[in-house]
């Protein structure tokens, strides 16, 4: 799905995040930093948002306006829109789709000169084997997260090669136990899986999972 107000799993949102740009976009050191907006100032209350758009164009040259964002917003709020995830406001620049997909460089777009590829080509793969293969015989430049997974099995090994590149992103998983059926009706056994239950899918997943105490990711903002 390439319509923003729509995307709603990791295919969409790797077409989404790759070829759109928000008011704020988060930089390589995890901080939110402006982008189509070039300012943002707040009220002294701390409920009203500033933001200031820089001068930016649409890839057909047109001129990115603040009605550009409020009918993008106001769509994907709509009841008739059906947004899965209307909380996040998704907006619309342009979008494509298929089980292969191309993106041209935008030489309209305001930070066109920090955009280091001039194209990307993008193949869809439903097997995770099948893409660590490819990869491996230089048929993809890059395979794995956060678009798609590795086999665990083969994490190891590319740890040990110096091919795999672990990065923290903004997940949380939590889980609910049937309290009404055994085993978890017992307590003491739902205190015991709370108690390693990192340990256990770090074991599974080969990753380097945090621990978290809420809803959001550990150092993120509140």
């Amino acid at each position: 799905m390439a319509d923003p107000g729509l995307a709603d799993d990791n295919i969409s949102s790797m077409v989404v995040s790759s070829t759109f740009d928000g008011l704020t976009r988060k930089g390589p050191d995890g901080k939110f930093h402006e982008a189509a907006a070039e300012k943002i100032v707040t009220s002294e209350d701390g409920l009203t948002y500033t933001f200031h758009l820089r001068d930016a164009n649409w890839s057909n040259g047109d001129p990115v306006t603040a009605r550009d964002f409020d009918f993008a917003w106001k769509r994907a709020l709509d009841p008739q829109t059906a947004s899965d995830y209307a909380y996040q406001l998704f907006y619309i620049q342009k979008g494509a789709a298929g089980p292969n997909m191309s993106f041209v460089k935008n030489g309209s777009y305001w930070d066109k000169d920090n955009v280091k590829l001039d194209k990307i080509e993008v193949t869809m793969i439903d097997d995770q084997n099948t893409e660590l293969s490819m990869f491996e015989n230089d048929e993809l430049d890059w395979a794995g997260g956060p678009f798609s997974t590795l086999p665990t099995d083969a994490i190891p090994a590319l740890k040990d090669s110096g091919k795999l590149q672990v990065i923290p992103v903004a997940n949380t998983y939590w889980y609910q136990f049937n309290i009404e059926q055994p085993p978890f009706n017992n307590a003491k056994i739902r205190k015991a899986f709370g108690c390693i239950w990192t340990q256990w899918m770090q074991a599974i997943t080969r990753s380097p999972a945090e621990a978290g105490s809420g809803f959001q990711r550990p150092g993120e903002l509140h």
